[in-house]
């Protein structure tokens, strides 16, 4: 995982498995683009099927992440009274391009 993660780049990398339809709504689902594998959507537990991509909770950053973080933190507190965004939109938002890459076959080759 830290190799990929190495070769293609990125802020972060995130593990996750194709899991059943059934069963996805218990985990973080996340949608990716197809071909670049940039998360484009993530929500925890949701009520309605999103994707069958589910967050195995193991990840990869590099320190660029503590000034997202706090780059959300202050976009937060200046957009309180204007709209209020979700975790992920103010992160998007705050970084403009968050590279993540997915391993749905990981697993199997472990």
């Amino acid at each position: 995982m830290l190799d990929a993660h190495i070769k293609y780049g990125g802020m972060g990398t995130m593990l996750v498995i194709k899991v059943s339809a059934e069963s996805a709504n218990q985990f973080g689902e996340l949608v990716a683009d197809p071909e670049t594998h940039e998360l484009l959507h993530y929500t925890e537990k949701p009520e309605t099927f999103v994707s069958d991509l589910i967050n195995c909770g193991v990840y990869i950053f590099t320190p660029d992440i503590f000034t997202a973080i706090e780059d959300v933190s202050v976009n937060r507190e200046g957009r309180a009274n204007i709209r209020r965004l979700s975790s992920f939109e103010a992160l998007q938002s705050a970084t403009r391009l968050i590279k993540c890459h997915f391993f749905k076959n990981f697993l199997r080759r472990a």
